[in-house]
């Protein structure tokens, strides 16, 4: 990704921030308000008084009212704990559009997580899930073959623990959605922003074509006809819709990209799938 986009990614940092559910399982205290009652100022609700409880938080107008010793319960502040995954196999750098379209879905969401304050970090899949420090250094990781993210996702340190996880990908593996959702079981809210190459999101019927197959190096003779083409959209379509479902299951979205669109064009994307929204 070059200088500008990068640039261009910090300074829509300033103006969007991360979509988040309003209840959130976290790590440690913060900035942002959770579901568990704590020592936050925002009233959260009533509930009878018990032997031991704050004789501060006794709610006298309330007595007064329903003479009832009832307590105020105010909902804790927490910072949610904010993975994002970004896919760094040989399928997405097999266009050089494509790999930028991703390191700046990661590069813009990471940006805003940290501008919120969030305990966000940056992960790079592979052969493996890597932890890097930076940006820089993510974008610095260079692409293996991955045909098979699971077992890599079941090694990664934010397996099976709560928080906000972030998976950028093409998502075209040979594995069923399902399976993918299994290893990303006990995070509290799942995004996957989906990017593709022009090519993959809508190939022409252009006759004989012959292609690398990324990830295994193989080469495969094919004849892209109207009806080959055809079927392809509807297999990728039946994949998004699978992805989408999955997500929606789980309490998150997801968002597709594509390769050759602009950045602004990206951002409204992430904007109309609900991985982001303008700060008010």
């Amino acid at each position: 990704m070059n200088a500008e986009a990068r640039q261009t990614a910090l300074l829509l940092s300033e103006r969007l921030r991360l979509c988040l559910p309003e209840r959130q399982r976290s790590l440690r205290a913060g900035d942002l308000l959770g579901a568990r009652a704590g020592g936050s100022v925002e009233f959260s609700e009533h509930r009878d008084y018990v032997f031991g409880d704050d004789p501060r938080n006794v709610d006298w107008r309330a007595f007064a009212r329903t003479d009832r010793l009832m307590v105020k319960l105010f909902r804790e502040e927490i910072t949610p704990q904010v993975d994002i995954i970004l896919d760094r196999s040989l399928s997405m750098a097999s266009d050089a559009a494509k790999e930028d379209m991703g390191c700046f879905a990661a590069q813009l969401l990471f940006s805003c997580g940290r501008r919120r304050r969030l305990l966000t970090r940056l992960f790079a899949l592979s052969e493996s899930v890597v932890a890097v420090s930076d940006f820089e250094e993510l974008e610095k990781i260079s692409p293996l073959p991955q045909e098979d993210p699971v077992p890599a996702l079941r090694r990664a340190p934010f397996w099976g623990r709560p928080g906000v996880r972030i998976v950028i990908s093409d998502f075209l593996f040979p594995v069923e959605a399902g399976e993918l959702f299994t290893v990303l079981a006990g995070a509290d809210y799942t995004v996957l922003v989906q990017v593709l190459s022009d090519f993959e999101s809508d190939p022409p019927a252009m006759g004989d074509m012959r292609l690398r197959e990324a990830e295994t190096d193989e080469i495969l003779d094919l004849v892209l006809t109207p009806k080959a083409v055809a079927t392809y959209r509807q297999k990728l379509s039946a994949l998004q819709s699978e992805l989408a479902a999955r997500a929606r299951s789980a309490g998150g979205v997801v968002a597709v990209l594509r390769g050759g669109e602009g950045i602004s064009s990206a951002a409204s994307r992430l904007i109309a799938g609900g991985v982001l929204e303008p700060v008010e």
